[in-house]
């Protein structure tokens, strides 16, 4: 088994990186597709920020003088589609966005969902021995970011693309990948 793969009971396979099996998408989230889902992420919170952003002040208005935005007729399933895309925006952009955060955490600090619980077990218990437990993949901000978006621009690295994560998915032998308990 190579270093931070995983078994995936739905799908009978082995993968790299694994984050999670995602039930919408009926495949599993690793390492050949994990920049696309953070980045899947990133459009619907973008998405969903514009939306509430449009209607917000359409809906404030609504909700304050029970009357129309702007003094404009509008037929009441106008309103109803105004109210209705406003909480929609913003109850689908916060769920999203909670989701979206944790994902920029986890790039960040180079850990997939699975191995973030498997690292807060060995930190706790490094910490009850007196010692400090150090995540053996985490090569920094910049390069844990890299290691999921390439080495492009920061324009650019959040536009798709087709180019093929970094190989291999962990520290090379020129980094300590030993030297996790400090």
């Amino acid at each position: 088994k190579a270093p931070r793969a995983h078994f995936d009971h739905v799908t009978k396979k082995l993968v790299l990186n694994m984050d999670h099996y995602c039930p919408w998408m009926f495949n599993v989230v690793g390492y050949l597709n994990y920049r696309y889902f953070v980045l899947f992420l990133g459009y619907v919170f973008t998405a969903c920020v514009y939306g509430v952003m449009l209607t917000a002040r359409p809906f404030i208005i609504m909700i304050r003088t029970h009357r129309r935005p702007f003094n404009m007729r509008m037929a009441h399933s106008a309103s109803a589609a105004v109210s209705y895309t406003f909480l929609l925006a913003l109850s689908i952009g916060l769920a999203v966005a909670l989701l979206f955060f944790w994902h920029v955490y986890l790039v960040s600090s180079a850990q997939t969902t699975i191995e973030f619980y498997g690292n807060q077990t060995k930190y706790f218990r490094a910490r009850m021995q007196g010692q400090k437990y150090r995540n053996p993949y985490d090569l920094g901000f910049k390069r844990n970011w890299q290691m999921v978006f390439g080495n492009r621009s920061v324009l650019t690295m959040f536009l798709p693309s087709t180019r093929q994560p970094p190989w291999p998915p962990w520290p090379r032998p020129d980094h300590d990948a030993e030297a996790h308990i400090v």
